[in-house]
């Protein structure tokens, strides 16, 4: 008589290093990242899957598993090498996916079992079957590639951000610094607009040439990609290239001084009592950010005012 023995316990992890966690853990509302709630929704009912979200809580190797998956992101892939090579110590088979291994999978194989590049919904009962059997291996799955996106202009910008405010829904702008096109004023100007479009929450970041991608193949032909240091690629506080028209530090302390000017009180006040939309809980969004930049504040200023001085 022939029987199957079913692979049950299956933990998934969504990684995030000790730095990532600790600027994260500032702010007041978190924003989940739903890969991996979104993979344990496609597991089949003849596993059991457990979930930890290292934003959360911490991982624990003691608890029985058959498998692990791990997603992460560029700056937290060494911290998940370093959870992999645990798990596979204890004899436990890991699968690492996510947009680094998607971008370096050689990279990313040497520390895992397998590798999913790509978008893991269609690939995952794979996986699950695989490891079920005992050959695992990488798997790869065609993606668009080459998308480009229009750029709109400051006016067009702010005549949607008005009538956004005006059926009362709040803007949450992603806003990044570095193109080759930047220069040293860039920061006065965006920030000037921030706050004459009354933007309620923004998203401020440096340019991080991923690996992988044309970005990054690009620059470093060029020779101005500064560190192979996964985890300097935050876009927050590390600049990791060469911008064209200003140096590193500029660019790191230019990003951090919009940043604080965004958040400060008096910008909060005026951007909130323009915008209206949603002030009970866009206040304390904006107080979060506030105090989590000032728990994790870097030097700042605006580089075009010391471009003027020194001219």
């Amino acid at each position: 008589m022939s029987c199957t023995i079913w692979l049950v316990r299956v933990q998934l992890i969504t990684a995030e290093s000790p730095v990532s966690r600790r600027l994260r853990r500032g702010r007041l509302i978190q924003f989940p990242q739903l890969t991996m709630p979104l993979i344990a929704a496609l597991t089949p009912s003849e596993y059991k899957v457990s979930h930890t979200d290292e934003i959360v809580e911490p991982v624990r190797f003691d608890v029985p598993a058959d498998l692990v998956a791990i997603t992460t992101p560029t700056p937290s892939a060494l911290h998940a090498y370093g959870l992999a090579r645990e798990f596979r110590r204890r004899g436990v088979p890991v699968v690492i996916g996510g947009p680094h291994a998607t971008a370096l999978p050689e990279e990313a194989v040497r520390h895992a079992d397998a590798v999913v590049v790509g978008e893991a919904e269609d690939t995952w009962p794979r996986v699950l079957d695989d490891a079920r059997l005992g050959r695992l291996e990488s798997i790869s799955q065609k993606s668009l590639e080459g998308t480009n996106k229009a750029h709109n202009c400051v006016d067009d910008y702010t005549r949607i951000i008005a009538n956004l405010h005006g059926h009362g829904i709040a803007v949450h702008l992603g806003i990044m610094f570095g193109f080759d096109e930047d220069d040293v004023g860039i920061f006065r100007r965006t920030a000037d607009f921030l706050d004459e479009a009354c933007v309620d929450v923004a998203t401020v970041s440096m340019v991080v040439p991923m690996p992988g991608t044309p970005t990054f193949r690009r620059l470093n032909a060029d020779r101005r990609i500064l560190t192979t240091d996964w985890s300097r690629y935050d876009g927050k506080k590390h600049c990791v290239f060469e911008p064209a028209r200003m140096s590193p530090t500029e660019l790191e302390a230019g990003t951090e001084w919009v940043a604080r000017r965004f958040y400060s009180p008096q910008s909060i006040f005026r951007r909130l009592a323009g915008s209206q939309a949603g002030v009970w809980w866009n206040l304390p969004r904006n107080v979060g950010y506030m105090l989590a930049g000032l728990r994790n504040a870097q030097p700042s200023w605006d580089p075009a005012l010391l471009t003027t001085r020194f001219s």
